[in-house]
């Protein structure tokens, strides 16, 4: 029949950081609990709720580049987490499949977010109050034990639900709504001499999302295409691999907006004794 598993996390972190005449020490504690109900072999009911404590980096506090600054009047941020999913299997001598589907909401307090602070820079600042509901699907199936494709889909609504907001847009900076990418792979186990034999090609899409909290700033939606290849011989302890990045040459910028580099080729080897 089906059988519960419960599990329990929880633990406790000193951060405590001094330089410049900046000084923090702070206890934090985080706690999750999570449950599995299984169905049978082939399905599985999943949920998880916690709370954590996220202090600012280093990074957050100083600034890591001229580009991305610091901000040294952050506080830490604070968070309630929910998710519920299902994920099933199907096994097959010549098909098998894979899926799961996951429902979430988190709120969080002092949010650390990036917002642009002044043309061609970021800088973080803390939400007073942030609200994430979202849903994940991800999917697989290999066939043949020659074909395998990965699907996965993010969609997600972020906002700003401060008691004290007073711009109408609510959208949270560089934040996208739908994040989507797949893969498909042809390979081959013992083939012309090789160990395995690999050739694959990948989509990437993430939408547009606002640069500013007035939501006045907004990057464009991008999507890339790449194809690899990975060989792997002498009992799998040599990997040679090839891939083609942004095939397409399509026009990307980072987060602040400057133009990231286009089609790029990648080589690497790796040796394993």
């Amino acid at each position: 029949g089906p059988q519960l598993s419960l599990s329990l996390v929880g633990a406790a972190e000193r951060h405590a950081t001094s330089g410049g005449g900046d000084q923090r020490d702070l206890l934090a504690a985080a706690a999750r609990v999570g449950a599995e109900l299984r169905l049978s072999e082939q399905l599985s009911l999943l949920a998880n709720a916690g709370r954590t404590t996220r202090v600012p980096t280093l990074g957050e506090l100083h600034g890591i580049s001229a580009v991305v600054r610091g901000n040294p009047a952050l506080v830490e941020e604070v968070g309630t987490s929910l998710d519920l999913g299902a994920r099933a299997t199907l096994p097959g001598r010549d098909l098998s499949l894979w899926a799961e589907a996951f429902g979430f909401a988190r709120v969080a307090d002092d949010l650390v977010a990036y917002r642009r602070a002044t043309f061609g820079t970021v800088r973080p600042y803390n939400v007073g109050r942030a609200r994430f509901l979202g849903l994940e699907l991800a999917t697989a199936a290999q066939a043949f034990d020659h074909a395998r494709v990965d699907l996965a889909l993010t969609l997600l609504d972020p906002r700003d639900v401060s008691d004290d907001r007073q711009l109408a847009s609510d959208l949270l900076p560089f934040q996208s709504r739908l994040v989507g990418s797949g893969r498909f792979e042809v390979f081959a186990e013992r083939w012309a001499g090789a160990d395995r034999v690999a050739l694959a090609a990948a989509a990437h899409y993430r939408g547009s999302r606002v640069a500013d909290p007035a939501g006045l700033v907004v990057i464009d939606a991008q999507w890339t295409l790449g194809a690899d290849l990975s060989v792997f011989v002498l009992e799998r302890r040599l990997a040679l691999r090839g891939a083609v990045e942004n095939a397409l040459d399509a026009r990307q910028v980072d987060t602040v907006g400057m133009p990231l580099p286009g089609r790029s080729i990648h080589g690497s080897a790796e040796l394993w004794w």
